[in-house]
């Protein structure tokens, strides 16, 4: 088994680093659904609140993600 997923991560790699584009956006689709969970994780289960969702934490996620911050100019 672990030399299946081994090969398979290899294989993975390969392809990532034939093609950069495909490579950002993997690394990007990544962050994305880290900063989801880990987002998720501390407003629901370590903050308490009931009102937070998964949908709630991906729109989070990808604003954050995706503006830039121009109150610094």
């Amino acid at each position: 088994m672990i030399p299946a997923i081994y090969a398979l991560l290899r294989k993975l790699i390969k392809l990532l680093t034939r093609s950069k584009p495909l490579l950002v956006l993997t690394l990007f689709a990544v962050v994305i659904v880290v900063n989801t969970f880990l987002f998720y994780w501390a407003e629901a289960v370590v903050g308490g609140r009931s009102d937070v969702d998964l949908f709630e934490a991906l729109y989070w996620s990808v604003i954050t993600s995706a503006t830039v911050g121009y109150g610094d100019v």
